[in-house]
């Protein structure tokens, strides 16, 4: 009984508030809007309260081949996200296959699982672009601290069967992040923006050679990595890690 008490106090205090647990906004018409859970709320190295959750929604709405996006970030100098990709028999109970199915089988021409998306530098691009898009967004990303800055592709899917989600499809942040954490490392190690989860050899894109006034490259650039625009920088960065815009 007692221990239902302090639950009952904990949750509701004493002016009547029912402490949910939701972040949320007020607009000017003085509607409520939920957008995020404090729990899930990431800590920057500066101490910024980072929702997670309008960011990964707004990263999925414009690129619709992702199945899933997890940002992590949490007492680091910026984001990176975990990424996964709509594959065949994937439903939330179960990770699927490597074979992608819908937008993301449709998204690049002779590219037709995790493995070759993962190679594929029109792909990565593809994903990139979104992911500059959505940290130019004021709305999903108010501030540098909200930015993504890294990512890669996981080689499955999330799934119940596999842990990432709980019963009712609710994201294992925690055991995700563990789970991950040799390449959650690997990307806060690295110069590039786009790190692959294993020793995988992305081809260059088929693109128009650069216009005449671009300035040379001090050193032959590795075609694993696209390089970052340098003007946002969070707090704490690493003044050699290029970020993205």
């Amino acid at each position: 009984v007692a221990e239902i008490k302090k639950k009952t106090s904990d949750a509701i205090d004493a002016e009547g508030w029912l402490h949910s647990g939701d972040k949320g906004c007020m607009n000017k018409a003085g509607m409520f809007k939920i957008t995020g859970r404090y729990k899930e709320l990431l800590i920057g190295a500066g101490g910024e309260n980072i929702a997670p959750v309008p960011v990964e929604d707004a990263i999925k709405k414009l690129c619709p081949a992702l199945s899933n996006v997890m940002m992590v970030g949490d007492k680091r100098p910026y984001n990176c996200a975990l990424i996964t990709l709509k594959c065949v028999g994937a439903s939330g109970d179960l990770p699927g296959t490597t074979e992608l199915d819908g937008a993301a089988a449709s998204a690049v021409a002779d590219v037709a699982s995790i493995e070759q998306a993962s190679a594929s530098a029109e792909f990565v691009a593809m994903i990139q672009d979104a992911i500059v898009a959505v940290n130019k967004d004021p709305v999903a990303c108010p501030n540098n601290a909200s930015k993504v800055q890294k990512f890669t592709i996981l080689p499955i899917d999330f799934s119940v069967e596999t842990d990432e989600f709980t019963p009712t499809l609710k994201l294992k942040r925690s055991f995700v992040h563990d789970k991950y954490i040799d390449v959650i490392n690997k990307m806060y190690d690295s110069k590039d923006n786009y790190v692959p989860f294993g020793d995988v050899a992305v081809a260059p894109a088929s693109a128009p050679p650069a216009p005449a006034s671009a300035p040379e490259p001090v050193s032959e650039p590795d075609p694993a990595a696209t390089k970052l625009a340098e003007d946002a920088e969070p707090s704490g960065a690493d003044e050699t890690t290029e970020l993205l815009p």
